[in-house]
């Protein structure tokens, strides 16, 4: 408990000193001479927390909006001033919509002097004006008269003289890719633009990324990527680098160029827009699970973990789906996506922390059909594999995306990842004595620490139906060995449960269904299902049914 214990005071600490960083923006509402300062801080989650102090500096009133609307805090703040200004009904009147004025400036600038506090990510710019790409049939009439004659249709690309008007463009940037684009481009003798579409998403976390924009189209709406002009019916698209350039900005040890996330809707062309990186309080992000039973007191069996995760953006390169499965199967793939440092901390409560270990000696008195001969000899002790797992208090390790699908029309990517990870589990022993083929156990006993490495292939299908909730099915076959030679690990035959067999290492399984809802813009609340299994002996399993709630624990 003093390890979790130290790495909670750490974070506690960390997040004291960027907290700190925040100080609250103030303004006056001058009203009939009087002065009323009005303050606005953030506060954890990213609500607002506002203040109003009268002209003597005294507090009226301390509340906080936790919708991110502007119209909702300007609607609250007239409501509340109302309320504790005690200003005559004649002023309160006449003053309303002067008081609904100053709550959206107040609104405005405290939203500006957030983003100021962020560190400056680049500049991304919309182009005022496009060429487009012209891909026609080419006819070519040979002499009638040669036997050989045949009409030879070459499809041909050009790229237009006139620049046309891009009105504008929708866009979003999310975990350091550039989604939906979506480019409206109007012709001199048209009066509704039209419209042109990337359908997958583009990477924007480094400058081979950044390079690479030219080699990503975006087609008219109606045009289908492979889809084939024909005579007097060419298809027009648009390089994606004519609409758009970003200037990341260069800093030492500065690597991934991407902004936080943030949507660009309704963007006129020829806007020039500053971008951010992520706040620091929003680096890492804290995960906590329990079982059902570990709300009950009675069952003090329940595991309570806390897992972390950082995400890291390698090569967000994505390339286009084959012809054949483009239109069903999903749109772009790529390879080596990210890697993610994790580490999970297990049974964080005070009954049954630690591991009873098996006594292998009493085996040997008494062996049933298990075939004795099988084990080495220096071993007094085993464990089931299945159990070490079970129990083990703390794992860190690294996951590696191998390769990436993504299909935004049906709402799903797909990652086919590998991991490795140490794991460690604190066993006890009742310390015995032999006396001839009697055992008997003393009243000592011993701890001992099991570190084992875990590598897993696993494959997860992500659902995202919509922004605050997504859903998730995953299976991961974990190779399990024990580094250390401290106790001899078994498995149990899957047809008699007291037959051992000795195992140097084994595989396990562990199949997850898991549920996001995202409740505010600072955290989530999941509910989890896992079984975990040996595999060749699915009779040897435990399952975890979780509810958790994640949060940034870098500071507010």
């Amino acid at each position: 408990m003093k390890k979790i214990y130290s790495l909670f005071a750490l974070a506690f600490l960390f997040s004291l000193s960027v907290s700190a960083q925040m100080y609250p923006l103030t303004m006056e509402l001058i009203v009939k001479g009087k002065s009323f300062p009005i303050s606005c801080e953030p506060k954890n989650g990213n609500p607002i927390q506002v203040t109003i102090k009268d002209d003597k500096d005294t507090e009226l009133k301390k509340y906080i909006v936790y919708s991110q609307e502007i119209e909702v805090f300007a609607t609250m703040f007239v409501q509340t001033f109302d309320n504790v200004s005690k200003l005559p009904d004649s002023v309160k009147k006449a003053e309303k919509d002067n008081w609904k004025t100053f709550a959206i400036k107040l609104h405005d600038k405290f939203r500006d002097a957030l983003q100021d506090k962020l560190p400056e990510a680049g500049y991304f710019s919309v182009r005022d004006c496009v060429r487009l790409i012209m891909s026609y049939k080419n006819t070519i009439n040979k002499d009638t008269t040669d036997k050989n004659t045949t009409d030879t249709n070459k499809v041909e690309k050009a790229i237009t003289k006139v620049r046309y008007k891009l009105v504008k463009l929708n866009a979003e940037i999310s975990a350091g890719y550039l989604e939906n684009i979506v480019a409206y481009v109007k012709f001199n003798n048209e009066d509704e633009p039209h419209k042109y579409i990337l359908e997958y998403p583009v990477g924007m976390s480094s400058e081979d990324n950044i390079r690479n924009f030219d080699k990503y189209i975006l087609y008219e709406e109606k045009s289908q990527p492979y889809k084939k002009p024909y005579i007097n019916h060419p298809i027009y698209s648009l390089s994606l680098g004519d609409v758009i350039s970003y200037e990341p900005r260069l800093e030492p040890g500065r690597r991934d160029y991407s902004s936080k996330d943030t949507s660009l809707n309704e963007t006129p062309g020829g806007t020039l827009i500053k971008l951010h990186k992520e706040e620091t309080s929003k680096l890492f992000e804290a995960h906590f699970y329990s079982d059902f039973k570990g709300f009950n007191a009675e069952k003090p069996n329940g595991i309570i973990q806390v897992e972390l995760e950082k995400r890291i953006n390698t090569n967000t390169y994505q390339h286009r789906a084959p012809r054949l499965l483009y239109y069903w199967a999903y749109k772009s793939g790529g390879f080596f996506q990210y890697i993610s440092p994790v580490a999970t901390l297990s049974k964080i409560e005070q009954h049954n922390r630690k591991l009873n270990l098996y006594d292998l000696d009493s085996v040997r008195f008494n062996p049933g059909n298990t075939d004795i001969n099988q084990f080495e000899k220096q071993y007094h002790r085993y464990a089931n594999a299945l159990s070490l797992y079970q129990y083990q208090w703390l794992s860190v390790g690294t996951d590696m995306n191998v390769a990436f699908v993504n299909n935004p029309g049906r709402k799903f990517h797909i990652y086919f990842n590998l991991g490795a990870r140490f794991g460690f589990t604190d066993t006890t022993d009742s310390l015995t004595t032999i006396t001839g083929t009697t055992i008997t156990k003393t009243k000592f006993t011993k701890d001992i620490s099991v570190s084992t490495l875990q590598v897993y292939p696993e494959i997860k299908i992500k659902f995202f139906p919509q922004e605050q909730f997504n859903f998730s099915i995953s299976n991961k076959w974990i190779y399990f060995k024990p580094l250390n030679q401290v106790l001899q690990m078994v498995g149990y035959d899957k047809d008699n449960a007291f037959i051992l067999n000795p195992k140097n290492h084994t595989w396990l399984n562990t199949s997850e269904m898991l549920m996001t809802i995202q409740v505010n813009p600072k955290s989530k609340v999941f509910g989890r299902f896992r079984m975990n299994w040996e595999i060749g002996n699915i009779k040897n399993n435990f399952s975890q049914l979780q509810v958790g709630y994640s949060t940034y624990i870098l500071g507010k």
